[in-house]
């Protein structure tokens, strides 16, 4: 209102501003939930002071937590005993309903939404993350869109929940277990299981794009690729749920093809690409180990044959490469020219796009493999500050061993040339492991996390794991036999192979006797 001439007419102490401010607050509350907010505030957290002077400063403002605190027992035998309460405050509080126990049993974010839903007024809910910003003006166009609530829709409705900031029916889904499901694990991607909810109870959910708001976003390679396994993990989830084979039963085909390509479809997809370059990959090793491969070279009817010299070509898979890359360019050129689409295409190539993109690839679809078969999503927080600082290498291996393959040679350029890297890698690796010891601190640690998702899936998992990992045997007989280390072709050599891979595991257990390798 600064520089207004309203500003000028309407004081603080002005009645009118007074009513404006009381019909406002009588329409609209903001309720912020905060899940530390008690343990900041009973540990003198700084953080506490900045969220009770931003409710000073706007009275408007709520926040609503679990608090825990301890209380003298009912019980004989005890003398203290732990008390929850769901409470709502402003400068002061406001409520505090007293809970039978804690209250955050799933996910925690749809669990804050759940608890806090209870706190609000009114027939519109709009939920909104804390890394976004509403702009000022983009307010004006809350009436219109409040709107749409009073019409019917119909039509395709295919888009589920688009994700925050989104406007729900707040009665329809106070009476059908709140905006979001917040199981552990199943409902890790909480927005779109309230898309879910509404359409197999026959609600509607509509795509109006009426307002924008700010987002923060990931900018680090390592923030991505947490985000990246966090939706793949939730993805996963989404293909083994009971809701989507709901859907899938009760959708007429078309509707069901649009519902496969608005959710789970790009990560399965993606999945099958990347298994069709192992099944290619292992082909071809199949055909040289076999010696097919110089039958198919040399062989008079197999020369000619111009299909299946096209179908045996590596250089194919680059083709595939570009033909994937058609649908970006032919969006880009009916939107902007096919001139610019070609020059941004080119200038991709240049900034090394397609090498991020294909190891963004590999990240979506361990992550998504691993859930379908394991299990075990978890969240995973990323973080969204100042990115610019030196990654440790550990934090990286910690990050990208299982998922990505690093060649044995970068590997050792890495610690001989970064001491500081090499310091804190020996430290992670020679350090034990325990109770309270966190995956950062010890590479003992680190290794049983990454076994928790067996699990879940118990022996059938174990099974999978194991038959998955057979596969480097035959990378070991085409070393032995194929390579021509040695010119006996003798089982014995294939025995004293392994003779060898024992005497080196042996050497390097001496060498790190505090390493659990």
């Amino acid at each position: 209102m600064e520089g207004f001439r309203a500003d000028d007419l309407l004081s603080d102490e002005s009645p009118l501003l007074t009513r404006c401010k009381a019909v406002a607050d009588m329409k609209f509350t903001y309720v912020v939930s905060c899940q530390q907010y008690g343990i900041q505030k009973r540990s003198g957290d700084p953080r506490a002071q900045d969220i009770l002077r931003l409710m000073t400063t706007y009275p408007s403002l709520r926040v609503a937590y679990i608090d825990e605190v301890e209380e003298p027992s009912q019980d004989r035998n005890k003398k203290i005993e732990k008390v929850y309460y769901s409470a709502l405050v402003k400068a002061a509080d406001i409520y505090r309903i007293k809970l039978p126990g804690n209250a955050m049993l799933g996910e925690g974010k749809p669990e804050n939404q759940n608890h806090a839903i209870i706190f609000t007024r009114g027939e519109g809910l709009q939920t909104i993350d804390m890394n976004q910003e509403h702009y000022m003006e983009e307010t004006l166009k809350m009436r219109n869109l409040l709107q749409e609530f009073l019409k019917k829709h119909d039509g395709v409705r295919v888009r589920f929940h688009y994700g925050h900031p989104d406007i729900f029916d707040r009665l329809f889904h106070l009476t059908r277990g709140g905006v979001s499901k917040a199981s552990k694990i199943i409902n890790l991607s909480e927005d779109i299981f309230a898309g879910f909810n509404s359409t197999l109870r026959e609600g509607n959910v509509t795509h109006h794009e009426y307002m924008q708001v700010g987002k923060g976003r990931d900018v680090g390679l390592n923030q991505i690729s947490l985000f990246e396994a966090k939706i793949a993990n939730g993805n996963g989830e989404q293909t083994l749920s009971r809701d989507i084979y709901r859907l899938g039963h009760r959708f007429d085909f078309f509707r069901m093809l649009s519902c496969y390509y608005t959710t789970i479809g790009f990560y399965f997809s993606t999945m099958i690409t990347v298994w069709t370059v192992y099944v290619f990959l292992y082909g071809r090793l199949y055909l040289v180990l076999s010696g097919l491969d110089e039958a198919l070279a040399t062989g008079k009817k197999f020369i000619h044959n111009q299909p299946i010299q096209i179908a045996l070509a590596s250089q194919s898979f680059v083709q595939l490469g570009f033909l994937m890359a058609l649908p970006m360019m032919m969006e880009i050129g009916l939107e902007r020219g096919f001139r610019t689409a070609l020059s941004d295409f080119v200038l991709m190539q240049l900034q090394l796009a397609s090498v991020f993109f294909t190891f963004s690839l590999g990240t979506k679809t361990h992550y998504y493999g691993t859930t379908l078969l394991h299990g075990g999503a978890e969240y995973r927080a990323t973080g969204r500050g100042f990115v610019v600082f030196h990654a440790k290498f550990a934090e990286n291996y910690r990050l990208y061993s299982r998922s990505h393959f690093v060649k044995g040679i970068e590997l050792m350029i890495l610690l001989i040339k970064i001491v500081d890297d090499w310091t804190d890698w020996n430290k992670w690796i020679s350090n034990r492991g325990g109770i309270g010891v966190s995956p950062e601190k010890s590479w003992e640690s680190w290794w049983e996390k990454e076994q928790e998702p067996l699990r879940h899936s118990g022996k059938r998992g174990i099974v999978l794991e194991i038959v998955l990992a057979l596969r480097f045997f035959i990378y070991q007989y085409g070393l032995v036999y194929h390579l021509n280390i040695t010119q006996s072709k003798s089982i014995l050599v294939y025995c004293l192979s392994w003779v060898v891979i024992f005497l080196m595991l042996a050497v390097m257990k001496v060498r790190c006797p505090t390493c659990v390798c």
